[in-house]
């Protein structure tokens, strides 16, 4: 998976992140472990399609 374009993708991948974060140890965190290079190719996939369906709006300052 290097692309996410549906709802019901980016869902799926929320739910493999779920899966796959058990599986990764911090300690020997190493991008030899395919679970990890999963992890971070979803990751990646989900920072992309949540840029642009669920931007982050910064606030302005003179509003506030």
């Amino acid at each position: 998976m290097t692309t996410i374009t549906t709802e019901r993708a980016y869902r799926a991948a929320l739910k493999r992140i779920d899966a796959l974060l058990p599986l990764v140890d911090d300690e020997h965190y190493s991008l030899e472990d395919p679970n990890v290079r999963e992890l971070e190719e979803i990751t990646s996939a989900i920072e992309a399609y949540e840029a642009i369906h669920y931007p982050i709006q910064i606030p302005d300052m003179a509003m506030a």
